[in-house]
């Protein structure tokens, strides 16, 4: 079950850390990540253009215990640098899970807050 509108702001150009905790739909326990894969995608709604993904090999990491169901989304500045202020856009979490069970886990807007300082 995808939990969606997990919406989030953030300043243009700063470094992120995105906990997210998947839950197993048919226990109501932590999944399981043991062997499993992810992957982050952040996109323009208007256009469907990717601007930024983040991957279990760059830039996610699914945290130990593998069974808490954790992973943690890296965002650094060079990933927002160059998104306009104060648009929102579009992202969603993909899991593969060992058995090659592909389900998306939750979706969300992003609104990229004005920042001078580092751009």
């Amino acid at each position: 079950m995808t939990v969606e509108h997990q919406d989030f702001e953030m300043y243009r150009g700063d470094t992120k850390n995105l906990y997210i905790t998947i839950l197993d739909e048919d226990t109501g326990g932590y999944l399981d990540l043991t062997g499993a894969s992810a992957i982050w995608s952040l996109y323009d709604p208007n256009t469907d253009e990717i601007l930024v993904t983040k991957n279990t090999t760059n830039g996610i990491t699914l945290t130990t215990p593998y069974t808490n169901g954790e992973l943690i989304i890296h965002l650094l500045p060079d990933d927002t640098r160059n998104l306009e202020p104060a648009n929102y856009y579009f992202y969603e979490v993909e899991i593969t899970d060992a058995f090659d069970q592909v389900a998306t886990v939750t979706t969300g807007y992003v609104q990229i807050k004005k920042s001078k300082v580092g751009v």
